[in-house]
């Protein structure tokens, strides 16, 4: 009967020891699994901010991706413009004694896109013919020679045009609605190419197609440099994520080791209870 009571004492040693060891785990799968559900519930929030910034700067990029594709095609007419004028053209044009009045707004214009920093070209009178016909032939030394000039538009156009200072646009679209306004017809190219004039109907759409291009590239620029922010930002955002994926991932894996420990534990928690209550 004594070596009973003993092994019946030393199984209820056992049992509460195991209780306690049980109880202990339990607490401690608890606080750990409510560390990873913190952490999980942070990077759940990391994840919508990343995913927010990632795609706003998708957006800004198609933005400008569209903005691009209307300003590009814009700067090749230009280039085209001037590119499918040979030498002679632009010599022709000059020998012009008495030009029309189309062909003196065309050279006027194109001397304040391209020279007005340099040389000030004064207040213009569309209704005198002699008085635009002298400010034509000012300019007309700076188309020569022909190919000279050529060139030399065709590099401006690749350098200058997205960065065409206020004052000239300015003057420009004021020049060009000033001219339409006085001589009753538009400043486009198949209107100027009808006044019997090659060169200055195609130097007419060089002007158009760079202030296009120029108008649309400064649309374009703030997006871009937007989207390079956001794109920088959402990088940023997204090794954060990482890291608390990560941190994440380590705690989940601590708590599923608690919770195999502590199943174990209740196992042999059980075990023990039931060779108690047989005895």
């Amino acid at each position: 009967m004594q070596v009973i009571k003993e092994e019946v004492s030393e199984i209820a040693v056992i049992v509460a020891k195991e209780t306690v060891e049980t109880d202990i785990l339990i607490k401690k799968v608890g606080k750990e699994a409510n560390i990873a559900d913190k952490e999980k519930a942070e990077a759940e929030i990391a994840a919508k901010e990343t995913n927010a910034i990632t795609e706003s700067a998708l957006a800004t990029k198609a933005r400008a991706d569209a903005a691009l594709a209307e300003a590009l095609p814009a700067l090749d007419k230009a280039k085209a413009a001037v590119g499918g004028l040979q030498p002679g053209d632009i010599s022709d044009m000059t020998k012009i004694g008495n030009p029309v009045q189309a062909v003196c707004v065309c050279i006027i214009v194109l001397m304040i896109l391209i020279w007005e920093w340099k040389i000030k070209i004064k207040k213009i009178d569309y209704t005198d013919i002699d008085a635009l016909r002298k400010t034509y032939k000012s300019g007309l030394p700076r188309l020569k020679p022909p190919a000279n000039f050529l060139k030399f538009v065709a590099a401006w156009s690749t350098k200058q045009a997205k960065e065409i200072p206020e004052t000239v646009k300015e003057r420009v679209y004021a020049e060009i609605a000033k001219s339409q306004e006085v001589l009753g017809y538009p400043f486009e190219e198949k209107v100027y190419q009808s006044k019997g004039c090659l060169a200055a109907s195609k130097l007419c759409s060089f002007i158009n197609n760079i202030m296009f291009f120029n108008k649309t590239y400064l649309f374009v620029k703030p997006l871009q440099e937007e989207m390079e922010a956001a794109t920088l930002l959402a990088n940023t955002k997204q090794e954060e994520l990482r890291v608390i994926e990560e941190k994440v991932a380590v705690l989940v894996a601590q708590v599923k080791e608690l919770e195999d420990e502590l199943q174990a534990a209740v196992e042999k928690k059980e075990k023990v209870e039931a060779e108690a209550r047989a005895c």
